[in-house]
């Protein structure tokens, strides 16, 4: 029933060669075998999780590294070697020394990654909250009466 309201519908719409063609398609489509594949498990990846996992701790290298690989240039790379992450000297940007430093110094060898991720945030943000802090002052200072 569906098909003969579609059928008319098409016929209003673009002409009876094209209805002829809708009803010869549909009727094909009808008797046409469905072709179907059985699903099995053994088509599945060999692999149960496909899904990288984050690593259980991070050396202070790797946590270093994943900072430098969101930092502009990657400029913190001047300030520590990758294969230790010991810090080294440096020139060019402090604010890349500086996290280098702030990361390096807070870190904790055998901790979690989460926690070592948690600690290295807690340092940034509180650097945040200093420079918030000093950019108030001036912000203060400019509103003084003169």
């Amino acid at each position: 029933m569906i098909s003969i309201l579609v059928a008319a519908d098409v016929a209003l719409w673009l002409g009876a060669p094209l209805v002829a063609f809708a009803c010869d398609w549909h009727s094909r489509r009808k008797t046409a075998p469905v072709q179907t594949q059985a699903f099995q498990f053994s088509n599945l990846p060999s692999n149960p999780d496909p899904i990288p996992r984050a690593p259980e701790t991070l050396s202070l290298a790797a946590l270093l590294d994943l900072a430098n690989s969101h930092y502009p240039d990657g400029w913190l790379a001047e300030y520590f070697d990758p294969a230790t992450g010991e810090r080294k000297a440096g020139s060019g940007d402090t604010l890349a020394q500086f996290i280098v430093i702030e990361i390096s110094e807070t870190f904790v060898s055998g901790a979690r990654a989460s926690e070592q991720l948690d600690e290295a945030r807690r340092v940034l943000f509180r650097a945040i909250d200093d420079l918030h802090r000093v950019i108030q002052g001036f912000d203060a200072y400019e509103q003084q009466p003169r």
